[in-house]
């Protein structure tokens, strides 16, 4: 995806553009200062120098210009009087969605306030900048043309990312780290429907369907299928309640105690089933294994995104030949990522580990996974999770210095030595694809 975020030099925007390019999106930040683009090429962004405070609602709309979505994460800074409340936290942010709807980018995204209320009393600096934020939040709402999300973050601290958060209608006061803050604006942009079903991240008034984005189900199911297989359409991930186009998701967000039930954490009340999880990367322990070259039959496709079915449906297929051929499975059944490219056709193998290997027949061919070290995560969690689970294990490589062994060409696309994606969980014995155990890994750089 392609996602322009105005304050791209704030530092939750910063955070979020690492997060996003780590995850294979184009990131690009508008900044008004010049001097600030090398932390953006830094990050992993784009940077495009433009004064959201004078620039005409043209210019801005050509930046958003083939975006899948737009962030406004801007503000004026403690440091500034109530005049740049106005100009920025309210206008500013008006001035993107103006330009959003011009470019006929439907997915918006807004970085606001707890406690933003355009009826908030008093003349302080706080009070107008919370009247902004409010009177924004309020006009981002009224627009049909988007499908808006708000997020209003308690008090920001740059401690670390916890993972651990409450994301709902209301939490009550609590801190919340930039970091966490950031995940879960990346999770939200993963998610363009940010809800659809009831689900643990509960609150808001609904939010409108945003672009349509990968949609993955689990591997098919085929004759001597070894205990994998039943494929799943797949429903995106959802954070709140029931839907209607145009509309959107508000949530506060807070810092979740670990193990606590809302009423417990410090940080608001609420029913149990109403926390947040879908950014609990904390849950995930990554390693290092080391493998040798590991055998396998495959069917490779070039496929987009949203149109994965044609080769997940192969799976049961390869795997009902491979059985009639008398050839031992050695593994879970998985897909190998060769290229990932989110806005075209990626190239991706329906593979199965076996123990000999058969004779190639029509389409149907053998190979070796290429031996190394594997930066791995396990999970469990509904197929559609995966890319978020790849964007968390790509940022830990990142902190432990563990660069992966592929590279990345001019228009966006990913060439990987080795990305697979492995299915542990056999669908016949859990048709629930929200309790299948999947394990992600890639090929670290020798």
């Amino acid at each position: 995806m392609r996602i322009v975020i105005a304050g791209g030099h704030g530092r939750i925007a910063l955070r979020l553009e690492r997060l996003l390019s780590a995850g294979g999106h184009e990131a690009v930040g508008i900044v008004r200062n010049p001097d600030h683009r090398a932390d953006l090429r830094a990050a992993g962004a784009e940077a495009v120098v433009l004064d959201l405070e004078s620039a005409p609602v043209d210019e801005v709309a050509e930046v958003l210009k083939g975006a899948d979505a737009a962030v406004f994460a801007a503000g004026a800074g403690p440091g500034s009087g109530t005049a740049r409340k106005e100009t920025v936290d309210r206008a500013a942010a008006l001035l993107l969605a103006d330009a959003a709807e011009r470019a006929g980018v439907r997915r918006f995204v807004v970085v606001s306030s707890m406690g933003a209320d355009a009826g908030h009393p008093g003349d302080e600096v706080f009070d107008v900048y919370l009247r902004a934020k409010g009177a924004a939040d309020d006009a981002v709402r009224s627009r049909s043309a988007l499908d808006w999300t708000i997020l209003r973050p308690g008090m920001l601290t740059d401690d670390a990312g916890t993972g651990l958060v409450r994301l709902e209608a209301a939490t009550g006061r609590g801190p919340v780290p930039r970091d966490d803050v950031a995940a879960v604006l990346a999770e939200v942009l993963e998610t363009p429907a940010t809800a659809g079903r009831p689900g643990p991240a509960g609150g808001g008034d609904g939010a409108g369907p945003g672009p349509a984005r990968r949609r993955r189900g689990g591997p098919g199911r085929g004759a001597g299928d070894p205990g994998h297989g039943g494929a799943d359409p797949g429903a995106g991930r959802r954070l709140g309640p029931g839907h209607r186009g145009g509309q959107g998701h508000r949530g506060e967000l807070t810092h979740r105690t670990p193990g606590a039930r809302p009423d417990e954490s410090g940080a608001g009340t609420g029913p149990p089933d109403r926390r947040n999880t879908m950014s609990d990367f904390a849950s995930l322990e990554p390693i290092v294994v080391e493998h040798g070259e590991r055998p396998y039959a495959f069917i490779r496709g070039s496929v987009r995104m949203d149109a994965f079915a044609t080769i997940a449906d192969r799976l049961g297929e390869l795997i009902g030949w491979v059985a009639a051929q008398g050839t031992e499975f050695a593994g879970p059944p998985f897909f190998r990522f060769n290229t990932v490219d989110l806005t075209g056709e990626s190239e991706v193998e329906a593979g199965i580990p076996v123990v000999s290997l058969p004779t190639p027949e029509g389409d149907i061919h053998i190979g070796a996974l290429p031996p190394g070290r594997y930066a791995t995560a396990r999970f469990t969690g509904h197929p559609d999770r995966l890319r978020s689970v790849a964007t968390a294990l790509r940022a830990w490589a990142d902190r432990e210095n563990l660069p992966f062994d592929m590279t990345r060409t001019d228009d966006g696309v990913e060439h990987c030595a080795c990305r697979i994606e492995s299915y542990l969980t056999d669908p016949r014995v859990q048709p629930d694809p929200h309790q299948w155990e999947m394990e992600l890994a890639f090929r670290l750089a020798d």
